[in-house]
């Protein structure tokens, strides 16, 4: 629960006949805005429902079908554009209602929209279309924001001062900027604080170090033949303890966020190419990292980062988790996988199953913004059996491999990009988990001047928190 929120207001939710999916969203409400929500059955209310304040303030909407229990992931999905100028907001949402049953137009002492704000939620909540399979998925299994309903509608997506281009709409948090309109419609004040959630993922934990003499020896003697002066150069250095190793970026992570709760995710798969090319988990070093970043200061954690064949082979998955669990310094309690996998509706049910109760895979591959449409943390949804899970979902907004090679942007353009990006986020209170890799901040050539924007990033996080 969100208690810097906390505001005095009570709404009422009422609906004829109140659905565990539609509790589950009132729940999600409450805990990210801060604000009581009481829920109340009226049975002459069939297929409508009503969220209303003490100050008679009323919003009211036809149910849509996705909120009854045990509904097809088929079911039709009507998308519109909700243009609201008197509050400043123009968001494209699903769940509009076609054909609408009972009442219409104007309610009385307020006002009627023409899509299920619940329903709209249920949707994100249980990433609804990567479920039902309606968006098609890349080489590794993830969906991807080609065939987002708004990729290719004309226009802006608005709220109050911002504005983004339509087909960018995913960059904000958009479930929860209609709710922000909604409740700024009911006089609902909440906190307008960012909430800096910093990650960190060790794939490649050294350049050169770590490795046995012979491997060393072995790649020395490769990069001669192929004239590869300058990295021969460094590794010599480097192990000869000249130069520190580009990737060990551990002391300026750990200085930047000492009062910081900070995330690191390590992975501890068996070396496969072309994926899971980290340094060897039986070894000495990885184990001794883990344990150092654990110590480093309070508040640090130090995470399983599920190997590319765990998410989908259950003997790597409990071969890895047995190994990691051995180490010293390891929370079990919160994984996210190598390149973002695994499909959420089997992947959370691993999961709890598991025992594990966080989940911070949630988040785009190769773009930036919410995949659920959401960017504060809930709780995993089983639309099997129609109840919350024990597994709490964290999703990512930003990844640095997303801006780099899935939308190209230049280190200066990400600073502007991701400043304005985070000013919404912070409209509505939101959260603001980066993912950034030990590599990234390297220099390296394919990370120079990443650095730089790290720390723009976290200069702007805070300011805005």
């Amino acid at each position: 629960m969100r208690t810097d929120a906390r505001t005095n207001d009570v709404i009422v939710f009422t609906t004829s006949s109140p659905t565990a999916r539609q509790i589950h969203v009132m729940e999600a409400l409450g805990e990210w805005f801060g604000v009581d929500i009481k829920v109340e059955a009226q049975g002459d209310m069939t297929g409508v429902s009503s969220l209303e304040t003490a100050h008679g303030l009323k919003w009211t909407w036809h149910d849509h079908a996705i909120l009854s229990e045990g509904a097809s992931l088929f079911e039709p999905m009507d998308w519109g554009v909700w243009k609201d100028e008197e509050r400043g907001v123009v968001l494209m949402l699903p769940c509009f209602i076609s054909e609408p049953r009972g009442m219409a137009g104007t309610a009385e002492n307020g006002h009627h929209l023409e899509f299920d704000p619940v329903g709209v939620t249920f949707w994100a909540l249980t990433c609804w279309a990567e479920r039902a399979g309606e968006w098609p998925n890349d080489e590794h299994g993830r969906p991807t924001t080609v065939h987002l309903p708004w990729r290719h509608v004309h226009g802006q997506a608005r709220f109050l001062d911002h504005a983004i281009a339509m087909k960018d709409q995913h960059h904000w948090p958009w479930v929860e900027l209609m709710w922000g309109a909604v409740f700024h419609a009911l006089g609902i004040a909440w906190s307008r604080r960012l909430t800096f959630k910093p990650t960190v993922d060790i794939d490649v934990a050294f350049k050169h170090l770590g490795r046995p003499r012979w491997k060393s020896t072995l790649l020395q003697v490769r990069d001669v033949l192929a004239a590869r002066w300058q990295l021969v150069q460094e590794r010599k250095r480097v192990l000869a303890g000249q130069l520190m190793d580009p990737y060990d970026t551990y002391a300026f992570f750990n200085d930047l966020h000492r009062n910081d709760s900070l995330l690191w995710f390590v992975l501890a798969s068996d070396r496969h190419a072309p994926h899971d090319v980290g340094l060897n988990p039986d070894g000495e070093v990885l184990p001794a990292l883990v344990e150092s970043l654990g110590s480093a200061h309070e508040g640090s954690r130090v995470c399983w980062h599920p190997g590319y064949r765990a998410v989908d082979q259950e003997k790597v998955r409990v071969a890895e988790h047995r190994r990691i669990s051995e180490w010293q310094g390891v929370d079990l309690t919160a994984v996210r996988t190598h390149f973002l996998r695994g499909p959420s509706h089997k992947w959370w049910g691993m999961l709890e199953s598991m025992g594990i109760r966080e989940d911070m895979s949630l988040g785009w591959s190769r773009d930036v913004g919410f995949r659920s449409g959401i960017s504060r943390s809930f709780l995993g949804y089983d639309l099997t059996e129609d109840r919350a899970m024990a597994v709490r979902i964290h999703p990512i907004a930003v990844m640095d491999v997303g801006m780099v090679l899935g939308l190209l942007w230049s280190a200066e353009e990400a600073k502007e990009k991701l400043s304005a990006r985070m000013e919404v986020v912070a409209e509505v209170g939101g959260d603001w988990m980066s993912c950034w890799h030990n590599t990234s901040v390297s220099e390296e050539p394919l990370w120079r001047g990443w650095r730089a924007t790290y720390l723009h990033m976290v200069k702007e996080a805070r300011r805005l928190s």
